[in-house]
């Protein structure tokens, strides 16, 4: 299960995530004060859920993960709220989301403590921004989300962007997700490679 956070402002208008998170005229204390409490959000509607079971993603923005690095992720808010809720950890999929992080050396300390607390670890939207072979070296996800442009580019005949990411998931022994399949035919173009999972606009789904 993935959870995606859903922002509104005074006037009950939707603000979209990006326009909110990538806004230098929005602080990165509020920006990073919406981060956390979406996801305590998230984690309690999980808890409460008939899919908690299941895995649940939940997007953290890189300077997140770097302040749990320095704060120590022992004595942190997430660990005790997980404890709180009876939620294990290996069911929380850390997902880095596509933007810069202000120390690489950081984020992948960050990182490293997750995996040894049993977090497993993704990269989203691999191929847009941040999301490069770089941040994979660095962090080592289990998990490696493939931008939906690479399968848009692979189906229009631009294929090299989209089988470099899959090699390079095979290389670092992440699990691949493709993004945005929405027909048929993508569908079974995708069932020709050596791809682990698709995710179409509301699901996540085996490939079978």
């Amino acid at each position: 299960m993935e959870a995606l956070v859903r922002l509104f402002d005074q006037h009950g208008q939707p603000v979209p995530p990006h326009l909110f998170f990538q806004n230098d005229d929005v602080s990165l204390i509020d920006q990073l004060n919406v981060d956390r409490l979406s996801r305590a959000i998230h984690l309690r509607n999980f808890s409460m859920s008939s899919y908690k079971n299941r895995l649940i993603f939940l997007n953290f923005l890189p300077i997140s993960c770097e302040r749990l690095a320095a704060e120590g992720l022992k004595a942190s808010l997430l660990l005790s709220r997980l404890k709180a809720l009876q939620i294990d950890k290996k069911r929380v999929v850390v997902e880095l989301v596509e933007l810069t992080a202000f120390s690489a050396r950081t984020l992948a300390c960050a990182a490293r403590q997750l995996g040894e607390e049993d977090f497993l670890i993704a990269i989203d939207d691999f191929g847009c921004k941040e999301s490069s072979p770089e941040r994979v070296e660095q962090v080592k996800p289990n998990i490696l989300k493939l931008d939906r442009q690479l399968l848009f580019d692979y189906m229009e005949g631009n294929q090299s962007a989209l089988l470099t990411a899959i090699k390079l998931a095979q290389h670092s022994g992440a699990k691949t997700v493709i993004e945005g399949v929405e027909t048929k035919e993508q569908l079974a173009a995708m069932k020709q490679l050596n791809i682990d999972f698709f995710r179409d606009t509301i699901s996540l789904c085996q490939l079978p």
